[in-house]
């Protein structure tokens, strides 16, 4: 291995760092910890196969202790047995890039959220109006069928309104993180909710996937951006309503293919493809689709910024992204997404019907809410837990330190007046450094808040009586 001076420049050379051998493994030393099996895993895809080029993006340790993004491409060279002789290939630090990218598609992110908020809010109304009907009804009814019955209404309201609200976080916060595999029937899936709450009416959803199919390597957020766009550009086609068709399937793309295609190599793919039945596009605007800013759509009605975003998503994902379209008789956008080379899959665990029962211990719950504390001080005493309740960090630490003795578990909302979770929890541990703790919060950002905080768990609201029970008997187990 050799390195050049504009190298050692920008990232430096760590304390007793040989980078002139490849096999001590100093190199992967550099490379962040949650990217390190995904590049070791795609070096080895290269020896097991036949592919001349390669190219990655990871983040690599600098000497100021620092990680840059960077790009790493490389050039195979093989002897005609399909030995690897030399590879030939540079990094690049793309930092600087990746953060005007980041702004981009977060800005062009919300201005897609923004176009579903009428639907959004006509179908929260729709949520609503059942539950509001629902406990008006149940005061009045003597029957317990008809109790269940509305209480199950309004069980089934909740969990819609979850769903929903939880579709659109995943939009609008749209944090990027590390490419893992993902089944694009899932993204799909997503998607197809989202349409079938906040599209008009008028236009019909036709959904077209096989029963397995391969994963790509992606973000999970960017991909689903890239649906996002692609639907909301096809519903605007459509005021007067019309059909969208999704459709995702395997695909391989040849050697003669790949050399007529900029940055796509001969393999597996993954080809999405979105179909509408609207106005169509003339051949010259279909032409620039893709350009920043350009846009068919009237002043105040979008900034040209949604297909471009997902033009460079879809480039940052080593894919490629093509329309076809025809005046009058609608429009079809294709993606090709390489295969991962993972065959990782991860399995929901499975659920237990039991909820284990407590033997008495003590539990602190903390929460601004009333009708969250009453509902868990009930929840937990019926299985088995004694409870203490507070409303606000200040109260909850005079709680904990007379009982400091036989507080087993502590259970806290994040966001708080007077005191909040993260400091409740500091001066918490000040007392007793070894108290479990666990969090729960209406905002999502579970794994930060787990790390930083050390929590033994996190519970995003809402969530289940399942939940919560088999959290705290595993946290007290």
């Amino acid at each position: 291995m050799w390195w050049n001076d504009e190298f050692v420049r920008t990232f430096g050379l760590l304390p007793d760092e040989d980078l002139s051998n490849y096999r001590s493994g100093q190199w992967f030393k550099r490379i962040h910890p949650e990217d390190i099996e995904r590049i070791k895993n795609g070096i080895q895809a290269i020896y097991r196969g036949s592919q001349s080029r390669w190219s990655v993006e990871y983040r690599c340790l600098k000497s100021d202790g620092t990680y840059a993004s960077v790009v790493d491409r490389a050039l195979i060279i093989r002897n005609t047995e399909g030995e690897i002789q030399r590879v030939v290939g540079g990094v690049s630090d793309r930092t600087r890039q990746k953060e005007l990218e980041e702004q981009l598609l977060r800005s062009q992110r919300l201005e897609s959220v923004g176009t579903l908020a009428g639907g959004v809010a006509h179908d929260l109304n729709n949520i609503f109006t059942p539950i509001v009907f629902s406990t008006q009804l149940m005061q009045e009814v003597e029957s317990l069928d008809e109790m269940t019955r509305f209480a199950e209404v309004i069980e089934s309201c909740a969990h819609r309104g979850t769903e929903l609200v939880k579709q659109l976080l995943t939009f609008a916060r749209g944090t990027p993180g590390a490419k893992v595999a993902i089944d694009m029937r899932d993204i799909v899936d997503d998607i197809s909710k989202v349409i079938r709450e906040t599209f008009p009416k008028s236009i019909e959803l036709k959904v077209e996937v096989p029963e397995q199919t391969w994963r790509v390597e992606g973000d999970p957020s960017q991909l689903h951006q890239v649906l996002l766009n692609l639907v909301v550009n096809a519903r605007d086609a459509m005021p007067q309503g019309g059909e969208i068709t999704i459709a995702i399937e395997n695909t391989d793309v040849d050697k003669l293919r790949a050399y007529f295609s900029v940055g796509l190599e001969a393999g597996a793919y993954i080809k999405l493809r979105v179909q509408d039945t609207g106005s169509g596009m003339a051949p010259d605007v279909a032409e620039r689709i893709f350009e920043p800013f350009f846009t068919t759509k009237p002043p105040g009605k979008g900034t040209g910024l949604g297909l471009a975003a997902t033009h460079t998503i879809v480039k940052n994902h080593e894919g490629e992204i093509s329309v076809h379209s025809t005046q009058g008789r609608g429009t079809v956008f294709e993606v090709l997404l390489p295969v991962s080379d993972s065959t990782a899959t991860d399995q929901p665990p499975t659920g237990e019907v039991f909820l284990p029962h407590g033997d008495g211990q003590l539990i602190l719950v903390v929460d601004d809410e009333p009708p969250i504390r009453e509902m868990l001080e009930h929840i937990l005493k019926q299985h088995g837990y004694r409870v203490l309740t507070a409303a606000n960090g200040a109260e909850a630490l005079v709680h904990f330190a007379d009982h400091l003795d036989q507080m087993t578990l502590v259970i806290t909302d994040m966001a708080m007046p007077i005191m909040d979770g993260p400091s409740t929890i500091a001066a918490m541990r000040a007392i007793n450094p070894r108290i479990p703790i666990i969090g729960s919060s209406g905002f999502t950002d579970a794994p930060a808040t787990i790390s930083e905080l050390k929590l033994a768990g996190f519970m995003p609201k809402p969530y289940s009586i399942e939940t919560l029970i088999h959290l705290v008997a595993k946290v007290l187990r």
